[in-house]
This record gives structure tokens, sequence and C-alpha cells, in this order.
């Protein structure tokens, strides 16, 4: 067995046992935009035996020898049927230098009982480096695997790209399948890695995060106490296209009122503003949406939305999307839901570079392409099964090495991120098999995209479970 292994980004927890149910994990909360100076939130879960005990956070940077204290955590007591009641106890690391490091410690009653590193999120000028990835948390090996090799990267910054924990998008899938991967003590292939405890790390929604692994399914807390965890643990921007209160179509779970009561006291604001957001990270304007069945892009007011986004950030150096269901992609199983094409000419018209997916459990991109939508026969965008018509222009001389100014908007699938890989070896036997907008699939092994950001260039390479690089190209300006 490989011996487990840290680096300077992250420090080795001490934790006696029975003080958390959930280990500490940094989050953004709704904090969209930079600041000359960051902030974080903790957040951990305790036994509520231990809901009276004096609960303390201290953080510094390293270079320094003076603790400072946060504000007294604050608690929400979280009772869903199905897990142990809990209290969710979180921490606000205030007055943080933009891409600075900082040690923290956890106190209960006086005594350290969790100590780690966290990075503070890159701010205006400075590079950093991202790593995003989908389909993750399935039990699998390859989920530790994957979480051990993104470790080795050191990034400053994880996108999921959604499906977080199957099958249903649980607390209990959660807490057995993610959090023990992705916060994991060590840092070894047998596994994972304390990654939650110290870098920033966002999510989008799947369609398993939010209890529909079938287009038909709608959330029924009768049959899952602990659905939505994504609106539970996440703590994200809030700027979406609703007002606090407003109607969406998300689908409303069902269940008995009771169960409903106790997911709506535990999701607060997150249900379901926290499904689309934007938000920025160095020079980088991020957009993350919900592109799942119940949601209609062709819709004016949620293209409104978009298009005023991406317009507020025009002095960003680079400006990426991030979606679960690819909009471009040669998945078969999957192949009609095309949903997000409808924003295709947003996104070119506001010089998106990348739009990130999940979703088709590969490796896979596309050429730089153009995309202008049609209506179906019937007049409308989308098809009843998700389709969008339209033509396509593409950009062949774009190489990414000698080549790197694209003509067009790449689209990369990097749902390899654990799950069970959808192989199609006739199709990388056969170049033709391919859709023409397909430049390049990886699908026989699991695998992340990690991305290395600056003023004028982009650097992305695709890394296997193994370590191994399965793509490299560049975007420049």
């Amino acid at each position: 067995m490989q011996k487990s292994r840290t680096n300077s980004g992250r420090r080795r927890s001490r934790r006696p046992e029975g003080f958390f149910l959930i280990e500490p994990y940094l989050q953004l909360g709704d904090r969209p935009q930079l600041a000359d100076r960051e902030s974080l939130e903790l957040h951990f879960y305790i036994p509520l035996k231990l809901k009276d005990a004096s609960w303390k956070v201290e953080y510094k940077q390293p270079q320094e020898r003076v603790w400072q204290s946060t504000d007294k955590p604050s608690g929400q007591k979280i009772t869903i049927d199905g897990i142990k009641k809990s209290q969710r106890l979180v921490a606000l690391l205030r007055d943080l230098e933009p891409g600075a490091t900082y040690d923290y410690r956890v106190m209960c009653d006086d005594k350290i009982v969790f100590n780690a590193r966290a990075k503070a999120r890159k701010g205006r000028g400075q590079d950093y480096r991202f790593v995003i990835v989908g389909d993750i948390a399935e039990g699998s090996e390859a989920t530790k695997k994957v979480a051990y090799e993104i470790a080795k990267t050191n990034p400053d910054f994880i996108v999921l790209a959604g499906d977080i924990a199957y099958k249903y998008g649980r607390l209990s899938e959660y807490l057995s399948r993610f959090f023990p991967v992705y916060n994991s003590d060590n840092e070894s292939p047998d596994c994972g890695a304390p990654l939650l405890r110290s870098i920033p790390t966002v999510s989008v929604i799947g369609n398993h995060d939010v209890g529909m692994p079938n287009a038909t399914d709608v959330p029924d807390f009768d049959w899952h106490a602990d659905l939505l965890a994504q609106f539970v643990f996440w703590s994200q921007p809030l700027n979406g296209p609703l007002a606090k209160g407003e109607e969406s179509s998300v689908p409303k779970p069902r269940g008995k009122k009771r169960r409903k009561r106790d997911f709506y006291a535990a999701s607060g604001d997150n249900f379901p503003r926290m499904a689309n957001y934007s938000l920025d990270v160095g020079d980088t304007h991020w957009l993350m949406l919900d592109a799942n069945v119940y949601v209609d892009w062709s819709d004016s007011k949620l293209r409104d939305w978009v298009d005023a986004d991406l317009t507020a950030a025009k002095n960003a150096n680079w400006k990426l999307v991030c979606v679960h269901q690819p909009p471009f992609s040669s998945d078969r199983k999957h192949a009609e839901e095309q949903r997000i094409r409808n924003l295709a000419d947003i996104f070119e018209k506001h010089g998106v570079s990348v739009v990130f997916a999940g979703h088709y459990h590969a490796y896979e991109r596309s050429y730089p392409l153009n995309f202008k939508a049609k209506p179906q026969a019937n007049g409308k965008m989308i098809s009843d099964r998700g389709e969008v018509d339209g033509d396509f222009s593409f950009d062949k001389t774009y190489d990414g090495d000698k080549q790197s100014k694209p003509q067009g908007i790449l689209y990369l699938v990097t749902g390899g991120g654990g799950a069970k890989l959808y192989l199609s070896p006739e199709r990388r036997a056969d170049p033709n098999a391919l859709p023409p907008f397909t430049f390049k699939l990886v699908d026989e092994t699991h695998s992340f995209t990690c991305c290395d950001v600056s003023t004028k260039q982009l650097t992305f390479r695709q890394i296997s479970e193994d370590g191994n690089v399965l793509d490299r190209f560049s975007i420049t300006k």
C-alpha cells in the first residue's frame, strides 16, 4: 500500500475520535465577487450531544505567531430522517489576503480537535490553477484515485461538474461516498485526499443531485428522506435568476410535511436559488448553470439573465461556463439532452472560451465551434426529448499548440470522476463514427481536467486516475 502524503498546501489534521460527524470543509458562501480582503466559511457537523460545548475556530498565516479568533460559530440543528441528528456549525474566516494560505484550528472546550491549512480565493491579477471533474462519488476505487491525483496537482480552486453523490444525491450518500474521499484525513490512492478542508470548492447541479436519475423522476422525501443534499451541504452564491421566495422550474419535492419542513430548515435560502449562479476567481468569471430537464433555456427571462451576467463580467480576462448535461457530446445514452445549445449565441456574443460539462462518463473535447439554434418543425426551440436543431461552423485550424487562438468555443466533457465509464470502443476505432464536432474522445479510463490560468493563456491537461496525461492544449488571447 502506498504511504499517505502531504504537501505545502495542506496539513495533516489531528482529530480525536467522536467530535465530528462531518469534518471541517471550506465554502465560499454567498460571495460571488472578489474583494480586497477575502472570506471563507468553515462548515462542520457535530453530534447533538456536543452542541452545548464551547466551540472556537482560530486562524493565522503560517509565518505569524498570533492566532486570530472567528466570531462564535453559528449553529443549525439538522433533523432529517435517515441520518443522525446533528448540529451544523459555520465559522467565518475574515480579512484574508487573496490567494494566501492560512493555518486554522478548531477547538472544543479549549482542546484542539482539528487543524488544517486553507487557501483563500485568488484575487484580481493573480494566476491560479483549477481542477474540474464531474460524476465522482459512486463508491468506486476510481473515485479515490482521482481525488488523490487531483491533490497531487495542488490546485487553488476545484469545480465539481455535477452528479456528486450517487445515486440520488442523498445526505447519506455524501456521508458514505463523498466526504470520506474528498475530505479524507490521509492522502493516498487507497482513500482519496483532504481536499475540501483546504481548497475552495464549488459545484454545479446534476440530475442525480436532485434525485432524478431518470428525467421523469420527481424528488420525494417519502421515498428517500435525505434527498437534495446539494442544497444542505453547499454554501454558494445566490445571485441567480430567482429572487428569494420566487417560484422556479425546479420540481417541488413531495413527501410528508414534516420531512419537507426539516429539509427547508436545513437548506435555508439555498433551495432552489443555488441551482444557478456566477462567481469570480482571479481574472476569470465562472457561470454555473442548471441544465436539468425541467429548465427551459430558450425562455427569455433566463436568457436575459445569462446575457446580463456575462455583460457585467465584460472586464474579466476569461469567461468559463459549467453545466452538467453537455450541449455537444458523442454520448449515445444522453444524446438528446441539448437544452444548453439555446445559449450558444449568448456565450459567443460575450467571448466565452470553454463550456465544461459532466454527465457523459468520459473525456471529450470538441473542435472550437459556433452554433446557431433554429426552431423545430413545431416552432419550439427544444423538442419534447430535449433536442435543439441548428447550424454549426468549426475551426479545424486550431491545434491548441502552434495555433492556440480558437475561432469559436471549446465544449469539454469531463465526466470521468469515478462513476462507471461509458465505453465506446467502436467509436475510438472509427473516427467517422464520432459526431462532426468531436475532436478527441477518451472513454477507457477515469480522468479529470487541470488548467493553469494566466492573463493571456489557459493551459489544459487531462489527467487519468493513474496520473497519465491524456490530452494537452492551450488557449491564448
